[in-house]
């Protein structure tokens, strides 16, 4: 389907799998890292999946808005205020190890902003404008929560995602 066909809507529980699915397409190995062999024969989508379903803040289906082609969830785009995570217990399952190797990511996190959790868009559909409209859309909930700051976190080696949010404002 060309972009035109795709629509943004709110993401429900019934998206967890997608959630998941793009989530470990935009965090560079970070997801299978995280859950890879934590629970015998659930695979880490699978697992990360249950984070969304289950509402667990703020890993959960609430804080998505998905990108949408009439056939199949294409993009997404989740975003909550940086100060939440800090909250956020994590899965007991998870052996604290995995953590720690992320622990430098914690110390990046900008706080008082709005952030951009994760901005993921299928391989077949991307290029066709879909992360500059989850950025905008988030900058306006941000706006609407009374946030005036964005952030987010990418892998420099990621050069697209890169050049889009240096061409966005971002520094």
């Amino acid at each position: 389907g060309m972009s035109g066909d795709v629509s943004l809507r709110n993401a429900t529980e019934a998206d967890a799998h997608d959630l998941a699915y793009l989530h470990a397409l935009a965090s560079g190995g970070i997801v299978e890292f995280v859950f890879e062999d934590v629970v015998p024969g659930v695979g880490p989508i699978e697992l990360f999946a249950e984070a969304f379903a289950h509402d667990r803040a703020p890993y959960t289906w609430r804080n998505c808005v998905v990108a949408d082609d009439g056939r199949q969830v294409v993009g997404k785009l989740h975003s909550f205020p940086a100060d939440e995570e800090a909250e956020h217990e994590p899965d007991p399952r998870i052996p604290i190890e995995r953590f720690e190797v992320l622990a430098p990511l914690e110390t990046l996190k900008a706080t008082g902003t709005w952030y951009i959790c994760a901005v993921a868009v299928r391989p077949g559909n991307q290029g066709q404008g879909l992360g500059k409209q989850f950025i905008e859309l988030a900058n306006s909930q941000a706006l609407k929560k009374g946030f005036t700051e964005l952030s987010l976190h990418v892998f420099e080696d990621n050069r697209g995602a890169v050049a889009l949010y240096e061409s966005l404002g971002f520094q």
